[in-house]
């Protein structure tokens, strides 16, 4: 097994210590009834970021947000789809290479790994939002969920002296 999927694998760890993937489908589950919103300017959009008290940049060749911890663990990608979807892009960079991945992603491979405790419905889940205030509320209940994956991730030494700032 190489460094890189051993750090995988501790990542998958943590994430499963923490009911990552349980709690990543409430998440979904809590908007699953909204309509998605593609209406939504690129005022209120920054807005609903800048609500959550931490600093974005905009990747303009790959259309997304993204903000990173000043201290490891890595970088949290955030893409906002014309849609109404939310997709949190968890990057964590280690010595050995990227082992991070989509929030749907870590939560269906949590799930594999497990059996499968909730339905898997839809097969690559993201959280909806329908209008500038559930945007808030969404991004409000996915920093919750990365704020302590980012917590552990940083306290295993996953990183090391590698992580990006």
């Amino acid at each position: 097994m190489s460094l890189q999927d051993e750090l995988q694998e501790r990542l998958f760890v943590i994430a499963q210590e923490l009911d990552f993937a349980q709690r990543y489908y409430a998440l979904v589950a809590e908007t699953s009834g909204s309509t998605p919103c593609d209406s939504l300017t690129a005022d209120e959009i920054r807005a609903a970021l800048e609500s959550t008290g931490r600093t974005f940049r905009f990747n303009k060749r790959e259309r997304f947000y993204a903000t990173r911890e000043a201290e490891a663990p890595g970088e949290l990608g955030l893409n906002l789809t014309v849609s109404g979807v939310v997709e949190f892009i968890l990057v964590v960079e280690t010595p050995a290479g990227h082992v991070g991945l989509t929030f749907p992603g870590l939560a269906r491979a949590l799930l594999y790994r497990v059996g499968s405790p909730v339905a898997v419905d839809p097969r690559y889940p993201r959280v909806r939002y329908g209008d500038a205030d559930e945007l808030r509320r969404v991004l409000e209940g996915g920093f919750a969920l990365y704020a302590e994956l980012a917590e552990a991730i940083a306290a295993s030494g996953i990183v090391g002296k590698q992580a990006r700032k």
